[in-house]
């Protein structure tokens, strides 16, 4: 999640942003909320050139590690990868 992010909003530009987060809902359907949420807040930056970049949700995640070797894993380190290359 973006923290103290108020102070600098006039300074980030052209920027997008991602969401990944895991959670114990058993489908995706559950974490649109999240998601909606989340393009809301960013929609705030929007005049600046800012905007979602994508989203990863892990799911049925309770526990440490249940998102290790899943394809949401997978999916949020290629888009790591795109964000970082």
């Amino acid at each position: 999640m973006i923290t103290r992010f108020i102070a600098i909003e006039q300074k980030v530009k052209d920027t997008d942003f991602y969401l990944i987060a895991a959670g114990a809902a058993p489908s995706e359907e559950y974490m649109n909320l999240m998601l909606e949420g989340f393009e809301k807040y960013i929609g705030c930056f929007r005049a600046g050139g800012n905007k979602v970049g994508g989203h990863v949700f892990g799911v049925s995640a309770g526990k440490t590690g249940d998102v290790d070797g899943t394809l949401a894993m997978g999916k949020a380190f290629q888009m790591g990868r795109k964000v970082f290359s």
